[in-house]
């Protein structure tokens, strides 16, 4: 990271980030020069960043030919007005991460993992999902190998 002074590595503070975060952007390999950028819902639990799909498409093929992904999450994003624009700027808490890939199999993790992610947007427990459902969704897993917090513009 160019800007170490911004730099977090403390697991609490990018665990918080991760958790606040209301949606990311996964970069996976694409099928030509150009990387494929996805935004989705998300939830971290557990070290895992969970994420759902529709069990086919250009995504689904891409990891299941390549697992290798990254992503990267934002929180508490503002926007800094000066009355010069050259000190405009922003605020924000982000933590960029990769890994690798997992789909989810078994129908009892991925009612687990639909729950979780689930419950995080509803704020309310969720029932456990109909087998027909579980068979058509998609649960991929992403256990990070690498994590990095950036700050701009919070206290520690």
């Amino acid at each position: 990271m160019h800007r170490t002074d911004k730099e977090v590595q403390d697991q609490g503070w990018i665990d918080t980030v991760l958790i606040k975060a209301l949606f990311c952007h996964l970069a996976i390999p694409g099928v030509d020069e150009y990387p494929c950028l996805i935004p989705m819902n998300f939830v971290w639990s557990e070290g895992r960043l969970i994420l759902h799909s529709a069990i086919d498409g250009e995504k689904i093929r891409l990891l299941k030919n390549n697992p290798h992904a990254s992503f990267a999450v934002e929180s508490d994003v503002d926007l800094i007005t000066n009355t010069n624009a050259c000190g405009y700027g922003m605020r924000y808490r982000s933590v960029i991460g990769h890994g690798t890939v997992r789909f989810a199999e078994e129908c009892e993790e991925k009612n687990h993992l639909l729950k979780v992610l689930s419950e995080k947007y509803t704020s309310y427990p969720v029932d456990d999902f109909s087998l027909d459902a579980l068979d058509h969704v998609a649960v991929l897993v992403i256990t990070p190998i690498s994590l990095t917090g950036k700050n701009s513009g919070y206290p520690l």
